[in-house]
Order: structure tokens, then C-alpha cells, then sequence
């Protein structure tokens, strides 16, 4: 079996490549910038960073739910969802 440390010390580092491969080709469509591929590369990224993100959460559970209990990471989370939905409706009629 391989050591719980050993994952996590992978995790992060993927977790924040994703991440950054994730926003680059986000803002590259954004701004319209053609780059062959970049679509399916964004949306496979998409997917990659739910999952490796999960397992982040997963093994760090307490550390995650211990930030939670504080007000900061609270209104952090309220008003990030709001922003989201506002987003969402504003841009539901673009494409």
C-alpha cells in the first residue's frame, strides 16, 4: 500500500497544476484567443481537477473542516456562491 504522505505530497502539486492549466485556458477563451485543442484540453482538465480535487478534500477532511468553522471561510463561501449564481444567471442567455 502506498503511504497516505506520499499521495499527498502528489495531490497538491497536481491539484495546483490543474488548476493553473485549468484558469490559462479558461482565460485564453475568455478573450476569444484560438488555440487548437484548447476546449477539449480545458473541459478533460475540467474533469481531472473535480477529481483530484475530491481526493485533495478527502484526505485533508480535518484540516478542511476545521477552516470551515470560522466565520472568514464562511462569508468567503456565501459570497463566492452568490457571485457564481449571479454569473450564471446574467450569462444564461450566451453561449
Amino acid at each position: 500500500m502506498t503511504n497516505p504522505s506520499t499521495i499527498r505530497n502528489c495531490l497538491s502539486p497536481a491539484t495546483a497544476l490543474c488548476f493553473s492549466l485549468i484558469a490559462l485556458s479558461g482565460v485564453l477563451m475568455f478573450f476569444h484567443i484560438r488555440v487548437p485543442g484548447i476546449k477539449v484540453l480545458h473541459e478533460i482538465l475540467g474533469l481531472l481537477f473535480v477529481v483530484v480535487g475530491t481526493w485533495h478534500v478527502v484526505l485533508n477532511w480535518r484540516a478542511f473542516c476545521k477552516c470551515l468553522g470560522c466565520r472568514t471561510a464562511k462569508v468567503t463561501l456565501a459570497v463566492g456562491l452568490l457571485l457564481s449564481i449571479g454569473l450564471m444567471t446574467l450569462g444564461a442567455g450566451h453561449d
